[in-house]
């Protein structure tokens, strides 16, 4: 899943993915991803941007957390943000990455999580 606020960015991981063979859902933010969550089946992993309108990402982790279905599904966090690394520490997040986002490493990435499709 992919929770992300920029449409081009949203888009693109989705089209890299899958290309590379995942199936993809996405979400533009926080709140219409966990309702996409509590409706669909569970994905593995979660690429989640912290800076968005509606429910930003540290509000989704925090429901997330509270709700036992969704609990375990990893978290990678992507942001511009300059504290990115102690920000994903600080909310539990499996990982991170920092934006502008390179393609190869966000492969890599997903496929330690996922595993190649």
């Amino acid at each position: 899943m992919i929770v992300e606020d920029e449409e081009d960015i949203r888009d693109s991981l989705r089209d890299v993915f899958e290309d590379a063979g995942y199936r993809v859902i996405s979400a533009k933010n926080g709140r219409i991803a966990l309702e996409l969550l509590r409706e669909k089946n569970r994905p593995e992993l979660i690429l989640l941007d912290l800076m968005m309108p509606v429910m930003c990402g540290a509000e989704f982790m925090a429901e997330k957390k509270i709700d036992a279905r969704l609990a375990g599904i990893p978290i990678i966090i992507m942001s511009a943000d300059s504290h990115t690394e102690q920000k994903a520490i600080d909310l539990g997040s499996t990982s991170y990455i920092k934006k502008p986002i390179g393609i190869d490493e966000i492969l890599s990435l997903v496929k330690e999580h996922c595993g190649a499709h």
